[in-house]
């Protein structure tokens, strides 16, 4: 090859290797326990259901992730945690968060939220809503996001669950 053509190659190369950007393939960790609250029972493990799987598969081309739901009864609260080893603020939970934001240290929370996207037929976009009793709070970087989507009992729920957040980041290093 001419040294042109090698010149070429190699930057071209850079490039992508550039664009990937940092990796960090090391397996997640998920809590026994978050903001106190135990795992919630098997009928609201989202993160069992084969299509949520595939789904994140797809969003996140390989990096690893994982979630759980946790709960407790009284008062009725229900949390989905996710951790995954990317930055997913412009997808998943942390893309539905809309302002007013709340900064709590590292995390970032809201009461109010946008769905967007596909929704099932037959099921209006309500276009960006709060809803006290729900909450989703998020630390993310390059190489990793942690989220929490309080869907029933958010309400007064903000500084634990931002501890939480941070107590699972703490535990992704």
């Amino acid at each position: 090859m001419s040294g042109p053509v090698v010149a070429a190659v190699l930057l071209a190369a850079g490039f992508v290797v550039l664009d990937r950007g940092p990796r960090d393939d090391r397996p997640v960790v998920l809590p026994d326990t978050f903001a106190g609250l135990s795992p919630a029972t098997a009928q609201w493990q989202f993160a069992d259901r084969g299509d949520w799987r595939s789904q994140l598969t797809d969003t996140y081309g390989g990096h690893p992730f994982a979630g759980r739901a946790f709960a407790a009864a009284q008062p009725k609260i229900l949390v989905n945690l996710v951790v995954v080893r990317t930055d997913s603020r412009d997808k998943a939970d942390p893309a539905l968060g809309r302002p007013p934001f709340t900064q709590i240290g590292q995390v970032t929370c809201t009461h109010t939220f946008e769905l967007g996207g596909d929704l099932p037929e037959g099921v209006e976009d309500p276009g960006p809503f709060r809803k006290d009793s729900m909450m989703l709070c998020w630390r993310a970087r390059e190489t990793l996001t942690v989220s929490a989507f309080v869907l029933i009992g958010g309400l007064g729920l903000e500084q634990a669950t931002a501890r939480a957040v941070d107590e699972v980041w703490a535990l992704q290093q």
